[in-house]
């Protein structure tokens, strides 16, 4: 029984994922022209390092600013977090 909310989420996020229109949400988050909300700027910069397109730390500390990020961020980007979701779902 406890597994059925973690089931449920990872429908809803994987419809959520298919229905979204990513060319506009890759829009919204690159016309920050200055830095975006800081909440904003965390989670990209955490999901572009979980996907491997940067680091945060380290001698190569490739995502010091938003400047760094903005470019990272591309339709790509989502083709990735969908990729990498159904991975996930597999090996569970």
């Amino acid at each position: 029984m406890m597994l059925a909310l973690p089931e449920k989420l990872q429908s809803q996020m994987r419809l959520r994922l298919a229905k979204m229109d990513t060319q506009a949400t890759v829009d919204a988050i690159r016309n920050y022209r200055q830095d975006p909300p800081p909440e904003v700027y965390k989670v990209c910069r955490g999901v572009l390092v979980l996907l491997g397109h940067g680091k945060w730390a380290g001698a190569e500390h490739e995502l010091k600013d938003w400047d760094d990020c903005r470019p990272k961020i591309t339709r790509n980007l989502i083709k990735d977090m969908q990729v990498t979701l159904a991975m996930i779902l597999l090996a569970a």
